[in-house]
């Protein structure tokens, strides 16, 4: 047999939420979201502005760890999924940003090595 289905409670039968104990975002975990994943986007700007908002959100996600592990009952769930979220994408955006880095200067080592064993093969290329 199927059990009856429960209308939606309301009124005095609605469960209460526990104004003790309120539960509030964490500072700043949209701010790290942001930037982890501008530090993503940013490593194509030749690595400097990926390697910037990738550092300040981490700094920025341990301070919100912080908080959050010294009173978790305080802070919702899901802010503090956002500030894991956007450490994770820091850390890809730093790593992307570090590589391009080092592609960047080892096409300018090779060009540039090129370039001072023949310079006016160089020059007559790009007059």
């Amino acid at each position: 047999m199927e059990q009856p289905q429960q209308p939606p409670l309301y009124g005095n039968d609605a469960p209460q939420q526990d104004y003790r104990n309120p539960q509030f975002p964490l500072p700043n975990a949209g701010a790290i979201l942001t930037l982890g994943i501008i530090s993503i986007v940013g490593c194509c700007c030749y690595g400097i502005v990926g390697l910037v908002c990738g550092i300040i959100a981490l700094v920025m996600a341990k301070t919100a760890e912080q908080t959050y592990s010294a009173n978790p009952i305080g802070y919702t769930e899901s802010s503090y999924s956002n500030v894991k979220t956007g450490k994770t994408c820091a850390w890809i955006g730093i790593i992307l940003s570090i590589l391009y880095i080092i592609i960047n200067i080892v096409v300018l080592i090779i060009y540039g090595a090129a370039a001072l064993s023949d310079p006016q093969f160089f020059m007559n290329q790009f007059s």
